[in-house]
C-alpha cells in the first residue's frame, strides 16, 4: 500500500519509476531537482518498505561547480540530506513525507552551491576523514605523548594509543585479547595534542594523503598544532623506530596520522647527517675548548632532528604517504562524562556503600558509571559479608558464576571486568563489625542494605558523631517498602530529618512510618521458602528502581542541588498512597535528635 502511494507521488512530481530497482532498493526513481537555478538528476531509491528508514538519494552524475568542498556528498555520490535518528517517516502521512525529503534535498544542495555548507563540515568532520579505528586512553594523564601499537590479525586492524606497555595489556585483557597477540604490534611514538578549535575542510581534494598535504591543513586549521609537531620532532629522535604519530582531540572528536620514515630514506637522512656532522664538529672545537660546559651531545641530536624535520616539511618527506586515524576515547573522563556534560562526576569522591545485595548490586554499578572509584582521591568501598546463593539470582546483578563467593568481592570483579581504571575496595564485613575501623573520612556512605534495624544502627552512629562535634559525612538510604509496593530515599546530610525522625513509637512500643504509604502498616511482605528462610517478594525492576531513586539523589548531592531530600517512587499504585517528596525537618521528640538538642541546652546552662 506504503508503495504504490509512494508510485503515484513520485509520478506527479516527475520522476518516472526505473523497471529495476538497485539493490538493495525495493523502487528506484528517477527524476530532476530544482538547484541554484539548475536540473539537477538524481535517484530516489525506496530502500525500506516498512517506511521506517530514509530513502536513499543519489547524484546521477559527479558536481563539480559547488563552492568548497562537498560536504554531505558520501560514497557512489549519495546525498546525506537528513539524519537518520532525527527525522522519523510518517506513514499516515506518506506523500507529505516524501515530498518533505525531496525538498530537503535541495536545500541542502542549494546551501552547497551557494557555499553555505561550510559551516556543517566540523560535526562531520571524522566522517571525511576515513581514518584507522583507533582506542584511545591517553586524555587524563599528565602527559602529552604516549605510544600507539597498530594490531594486525588477519583482515582486522586497529590501533591502541596508550601510556606505556603495561597500560597496552591491561587494555587487551579488557578486550578479550590473549597474551599471544602482543607480537603482533609494534609501539609508535605519537604525540597527544588538545585544541578546542573545530576541525574544517578548506580544499576539494580530502582526505590528505600525504604528509606535506596534512601539515599544510593543520597551518591553517590550528598554528599552535603545528609549532607543537615542530617542537616535538626536534626534541624527539625517530631515526631508530621510522614512525611517529600525531593525535588531536578536538570538540568533535579524536583524529590523527601515523607517518612511516622508509628505510632507503631513512638511510639517506643518516647519510647526509654524517657529512652534517664533520662540519658541525669542526665548528664545536674551537668554541668547546674554552667552554667546556656546553652539551655537545645534545647539540648534535637537535641538530640531527632538525634535518628531519626540514626534509618533512620542505624536502621529499613532504610527498611520504600518511595513515589516517579515528580516535575513539577511552579513558575514564569520556566514559563517566559524555551522558551528562553539564553536570559534575563522582570522580573524586570516597563513598561507603553498605549492602551489595539486590538494591546495592545495581546502585554500585549505577555509581560506577556515573564516575565512582574515579581521579586521584576517588575510590568506592563495597561492604557486605554475605555470600551469594542460588535464590539470590532472580533479581541480582552477578549471576551463575559468582555464587558462593562474598558478594562483595563478587561485585568488585563485575565491576573491574568492565572498567579496569575503577579503584574499588571490596570487604566482607557487615558495618557493626567496620566502623570501629571506620575513619570518617569518607565524603558518602550509601545504606543499600534494606534492613531497618541496621539503618537504625547507622542513623545512631551518625547523629553520635554530631554530638560530639566529630567528622560525620552525609549518609543516603535506600530502601523497599513491603513486597514491592514502593521504593523510598532518605539523605541525611544534618540539615534536616535524620533516619529516625521518619520513624513515631506507638502505645504498643512499635514503629510506624510518619509519612505511611499505605493505609495500613500490617501488610503481607515476608514469605517463607520450603528451607524455612524467610525473604520479601517483589521482582528485579523494584530493586533496580530503588537502585535509580538512591542514584538520582547521590547525583543530586553531588551537585549541591538537593531540595527534597525525602523521595518516593510508587510501584503498586492500588495498594499505597501517595507521599509528597519533602524536606523534613527533624522531629522535637525524635529519641536521636531530641538528645543532641538536649545536650547543646545543658552546654548552655
Amino acid at each position: 500500500m506504503i508503495l504504490s502511494i509512494i508510485d503515484l507521488v513520485m509520478d506527479e512530481k516527475g520522476f518516472s519509476r526505473l523497471p529495476t530497482a538497485v539493490p538493495p532498493s525495493y523502487r528506484t526513481y528517477e527524476g530532476c531537482l530544482n538547484v541554484n537555478d539548475k536540473r539537477i538528476g538524481i535517484f530516489f531509491d525506496i530502500i525500506d518498505k516498512n517506511f521506517i528508514k530514509l530513502p536513499l538519494i543519489r547524484l546521477k552524475e559527479a558536481i563539480s561547480d559547488v563552492k568548497g568542498f562537498p560536504v554531505h556528498l558520501g560514497f557512489n555520490d549519495s546525498l546525506c540530506y537528513f539524519d537518520e535518528e532525527s527525522r522519523i517517516l510518517d506513514r499516515y502521512n506518506v506523500p507529505g513525507s516524501i515530498l518533505g525529503c525531496l525538498y530537503q534535498a535541495e536545500s541542502v544542495l542549494n546551501r552547497l552551491f551557494e557555499g553555505n555548507a561550510i559551516e556543517d563540515i566540523p560535526p562531520e568532520f571524522l566522517i571525511y576523514w576515513q581514518g584507522l579505528p583507533t582506542l584511545s586512553n591517553i586524555r587524563n594523564s599528565d602527559r602529552n605523548e604516549g605510544r600507539l601499537f597498530i594490531q594486525q590479525k588477519d583482515n582486522f586492524a586497529r590501533g591502541i594509543l596508550t601510556i606505556d606497555s603495561n597500560d597496552l595489556l591491561k587494555h587487551l585483557k579488557l578486550l578479550g585479547e590473549n597474551d599471544k597477540d602482543e607480537e603482533l604490534i609494534t609501539p609508535i611514538p605519537s604525540l597527544f595534542y588538545t585544541t578546542d578549535k573545530k576541525p574544517n575542510i578548506w580544499e576539494k581534494t580530502w582526505p590528505p594523503q600525504t604528509w606535506g598535504h596534512f601539515i599544510e591543513w593543520v597551518k591553517k586549521f590550528d598554528l599552535s598544532l603545528f609549532h607543537c609537531i615542530e617542537e616535538y620532532l626536534q626534541q624527539t629522535s625517530f631515526i631508530k623506530t621510522g614512525d611517529f604519530a600525531i593525535i588531536v582531540d578536538t570538540p568533535v572528536g579524536q583524529f590523527g596520522v601515523k607517518i612511516k620514515i622508509v628505510i632507503n630514506t631513512r638511510f639517506r637522512l643518516q647519510y647526509s647527517k654524517s657529512q652534517a656532522f664533520s662540519s658541525f664538529e669542526n665548528a664545536f672545537s674551537s668554541l668547546t675548548r674554552y667552554h667546556s660546559d656546553i652539551d655537545t651531545y645534545n647539540w648534535k641530536k637537535k641538530y640531527e632532528n632538525r634535518i628531519l624535520l626540514d626534509y618533512l616539511n620542505e624536502g621529499e618527506g613532504r610527498d611520504l604517504p600518511i595513515l589516517r586515524l579515528t580516535s575513539y576515547p577511552i579513558d575514564y573522563h569520556f566514559m563517566h562524562q559524555r551522558n551528562q556534560p553539564k553536570m559534575k562526576t563522582l570522580e573524586d569522591k570516597k563513598i561507603i556503600l553498605i549492602g551489595c545485595g539486590t538494591i546495592g548490586g545495581y546502585l554500585a554499578s549505577f555509581l560506577a558509571k556515573c564516575g565512582a572509584g574515579t581521579g586521584n582521591k576517588g575510590s568506592l568501598i563495597l561492604l557486605d559479608k554475605e555470600v551469594l546463593s542460588s535464590a539470590n539470582l532472580g533479581r541480582h546483578i552477578l549471576g551463575m558464576k559468582h555464587i558462593g563467593k562474598y558478594k562483595s568481592i563478587a561485585l568488585r570483579e563485575y565491576l573491574i571486568n568492565d572498567f579496569t581504571h575503577l579503584k574499588i575496595q571490596a570487604i566482607k564485613k557487615d558495618f557493626t563489625n567496620f566502623h570501629s575501623e571506620w575513619d570518617c573520612k569518607v565524603d558518602l556512605i550509601i545504606d543499600a542494605t534494606g534492613e531497618e534495624g541496621l539503618s537504625v544502627f547507622l542513623n545512631h552512629l551518625i547523629v553520635e558523631r554530631r554530638l560530639h562535634k566529630l567528622q560525620a559525612p552525609p549518609i543516603l538510604y535506600s530502601w523497599i517498602k513491603g513486597p514491592g509496593l514502593a521504593t523510598q530515599s532518605l539523605l541525611d546530610d544534618g540539615n534536616g530529618a535524620c533516619f529516625q525522625c521518619l520513624r513515631l513509637k506507638q502505645k504498643n512500643g512499635l514503629y510506624e512510618d510518619m509519612m505511611p504509604i499505605t493505609n495500613n502498616n500490617d501488610y503481607e511482605a515476608l514469605v517463607t521458602d520450603k528451607c524455612n528462610s524467610v525473604f520479601t517478594p517483589f521482582t528485579v525492576s523494584v530493586s533496580a528502581q530503588a537502585a535509580s531513586l538512591g542514584l538520582e539523589m547521590a547525583i543530586d548531592w553531588n551537585q549541591n542541588t538537593i531540595k527534597n531530600r525525602f523521595r518516593t517512587i510508587r510501584i503498586d499504585l492500588e495498594n499505597t498512597i501517595a507521599v509528597q517528596d519533602c524536606n523534613p525537618e527533624k522531629r522535637d521528640n525524635c529519641e536521636e535528635c531530641a538528645r543532641t538538642k538536649q545536650t547543646q541546652h545543658l552546654k548552655q546552662e
